[in-house]
């Protein structure tokens, strides 16, 4: 496994997917960076299920991971245990029409978005997922995905040039703020789509650039 920690998403939530040889504390230190890079600066608390998967952890581990994600201002709602998850089932579990919810400097939305799927809002947004290749997220400010961005993202949609789309794993199709495309040219620090790393688009005089974070 390349990294220690791999976020992705599902209907109900976050799957977190761990690696069984690295040592657990370097797996809480990857988990904490890359939460404090695309949580950290929303106030009201989300709540969601979380699945973990590739490691087996005993209670106080998972106490830890938990205390990790409230640090953050994400409550988790469920655990499921991907080793033996056949009785449990997510009360958090989320359709599309009710999966957004309000908050004091934008919005989060719970649930992975598929291929054909648009989201659209005036605020910026957090979404608790994935955003499948063939699915878009269009704001009006700045997007941040706990998970994998493989779809299409335009953020500053009103032309606001200060808007971001952040992601744990950004491997879009096409990235958009305002009026500027993304070129995988415009990269800092050798970054490349094809890391599985957390990284962040911005612009800066009428270019966009990536850089990892």
């Amino acid at each position: 496994m390349d990294n220690p920690v791999i976020i992705k998403g599902n209907k109900s939530g976050i799957v977190l997917v761990l690696s069984d040889t690295e040592d657990y504390n370097l797996i809480l230190k990857d988990l904490d960076r890359k939460l404090q890079t695309v949580s950290g600066h929303y106030e009201k608390f989300a709540e969601f299920a979380l699945t973990i998967q590739g490691r087996e952890l005993n209670n106080t581990e998972i106490d830890n991971i938990v205390s990790l994600f409230k640090k953050y201002g994400l409550l988790i709602s469920d655990i499921i245990d991907s080793l033996d998850h056949s009785h449990k089932v997510s009360s958090r579990e989320c359709t599309d029409e009710k999966n957004d919810t309000e908050i004091k400097d934008g919005l989060f939305y719970r649930g992975t978005l598929r291929n054909g799927q648009v989201l659209r809002v005036k605020k910026s947004i957090i979404v608790i997922g994935d955003v499948l290749n063939g699915a878009t997220v269009m704001s009006n400010g700045s997007i941040t995905i706990i998970g994998g961005l493989y779809g299409f993202a335009y953020a500053g949609v009103n032309g606001a040039l200060d808007s971001k789309i952040t992601a744990l794993t950004m491997k879009p199709n096409k990235l958009r703020i305002h009026d500027i495309i993304y070129s995988n040219d415009n990269t800092e620090g050798g970054f490349s789509l094809e890391d599985n790393t957390p990284a962040m688009a911005y612009t800066e005089d009428g270019n966009m650039f990536m850089r990892r974070i």
